[in-house]
């Protein structure tokens, strides 16, 4: 049991580190590096729906204005 709860520990340290690495290969870009908090913000807000949906320019600046 001991044996099994170390190699899970070990397992889920790996995949932190594999997922700090992935995050920053995806906050790189040619303008230079991102702060990894902002890069999982942003992943998430992707993932989520849009709470407003325009329609066209109008209804976008209308928006906006208000």
């Amino acid at each position: 049991m001991e044996k099994l709860n170390r190699n899970v520990y070990n397992l889920q340290k790996e995949l932190k580190v594999l997922r700090s690495f992935v995050i920053g290969c995806l906050g790189k870009d040619k303008e230079g590096e991102y702060h990894p908090d902002f890069v999982k913000k942003i992943i998430k807000a992707n993932s989520e729906d849009a709470s407003l949906i325009f329609k066209d320019k109008y209804s976008f600046l209308k928006k906006i204005q208000s």
